[in-house]
């Protein structure tokens, strides 16, 4: 398997509760076994601050080139709590802010993507 590539397997679990044997159980696979890839976006000097945060995360990066951006930021459950368009940025340094007043404390990750590739960072709300 080339480096860089996942593999997403679904698997169904079935339970059987008999007096025969407890706590057997068994895998059924559902579906296909399906590859897909995904890209590391192409940025340089990543970097997310402060870190823990209160009221608002900076990012900052530096781009290769002209690219279209969204940054989702998601809970510690997986649940998308925040999406914001970026638009197309310019080559070079760039820097953007993310509003987290509305954040309970915890652990987020904020994730930054063109549409094909991504990049992901963590951060914690005090």
């Amino acid at each position: 398997m080339p480096a860089g590539e996942n593999i997403t397997i679904y698997i169904r679990v079935v339970t059987r509760l008999t007096t025969e044997s407890p706590g057997s159980f068994g895998l059924q696979l559902v579906g296909d076994i399906s590859t897909a890839t995904r890209e590391v976006l192409a940025l340089t000097d990543l970097r997310l601050f402060p870190n823990p945060a209160t009221d608002q995360v900076t990012i900052s990066m530096v781009l290769p080139g002209a690219t279209r951006l969204e940054a989702q930021v998601f809970d510690l459950l997986g649940r998308n709590v925040l999406t914001h368009n970026l638009g197309t940025l310019a080559a070079g340094a760039q820097r953007f802010d993310l509003d987290t007043r509305a954040f309970a404390s915890g652990l987020y990750s904020v994730r930054l993507t063109d549409g094909r590739a991504s990049q992901t960072m963590k951060f914690i709300i005090e």
